[in-house]
């Protein structure tokens, strides 16, 4: 079984297509010493899924990151995000019905996910009340930048985003080359700009839009901004992911993320990170349980 560690767990897990189920472990412990034959066992019978193991003891971050409170815990990854897990000691008729039900599910689905990957002050703006984006930091100039946009995208290959987010990614935020080449980009704006490589403007309405998109093969959808865009997908139940980076800033005012008098959207929380004082929170709707 692949041995895990903090140096290749994203390329292994997060960063890695398909599915991946990984056993949370610790030295010690004896419902985890039961689970070894039962794994290598579901191994052979699931030569679709890599089989990994992390010692959870010696990397505590990346168990907390997944929520993994007790050892042993089987996450299972699919596309480089968890979608389901197992606590405890459990037979290998567990783990054949959960590595089962989730290739029933993606055969069911067979669509694309939309995720909505965007930062938010403490208080829930994504701007201040001029639009501007300056505060968008951890609390010490100097510490490490999150690494979380980079697992995130690597799922990737489809942006979507309103004609303000738009301006401000190539006037202010990128002016001098485009952050998202490769990408097939969507504008939705009733604006006529000059044509643009790689960028589609379309005056076409958002959620049918994302509709068809999700029908087309390909990795995952990202809803980029602005608030209005997500706001209007978000009635229509079309965000399958939120993650939200939030940081260390109250603005007091400014341009909200979630709308007054929305709709009651149920979550799931999958995982937590924190770097520099942004906490990274990834939810998924939970009628997808």
């Amino acid at each position: 079984m692949l041995e895990l560690t903090k140096d290749n767990f994203d390329h292994e897990v997060t960063e890695a297509p398909g599915r991946v189920l990984v056993d949370f472990w610790s030295p010690g412990c004896g419902p985890c010493r039961a689970m070894e034959p039962v794994l290598a066992s579901a191994a052979s019978r699931h030569p679709d899924v890599k089989f990994a193991k992390m010692n959870a003891a010696e990397n505590p971050d990346v168990a907390w990151a997944f929520n993994v409170v007790a050892v042993p815990t089987l996450v299972l990854f699919e596309g480089g995000r968890p979608i389901a897990d197992l606590t405890g000691a459990v037979p290998a008729q567990r783990i054949d019905e959960l590595l089962s039900t989730a290739a029933e599910d993606d055969a069911e689905t067979g669509v694309r996910e939309v995720a909505l990957f965007i930062a938010m002050s403490l208080d829930g703006y994504i701007a201040d009340s001029d639009g501007g984006v300056d505060w968008l930091a951890g609390h010490d100039p100097a510490g490490p930048e999150p690494d979380s946009y980079d697992r995130f995208i690597a799922g990737i290959d489809t942006v979507l985003m309103g004609w303000n987010t738009y301006r401000q990614v190539t006037e202010e935020l990128s002016p001098e080359a485009w952050p998202y080449e490769g990408l097939d980009t969507w504008v939705v704006t009733h604006r006529a700009p000059s044509p643009v490589e790689d960028v589609r403007f379309t005056s076409e309405d958002p959620a049918p839009l994302v509709r068809r998109l999700q029908q087309e093969e390909g990795r995952g959808i990202w809803v980029c901004g602005g608030a209005s865009l997500a706001q209007q997908l978000m009635r229509e139940g079309l965000i399958d992911r939120l993650h939200l980076s939030v940081i260390p800033t109250i603005l007091g005012s400014g341009i909200p993320l979630f709308e007054h008098n929305g709709p009651q959207l149920n979550l799931r929380l999958i995982r937590t990170e924190t770097c520099n004082g942004i906490v990274d929170l990834v939810y998924e709707k939970r009628d997808k349980e």
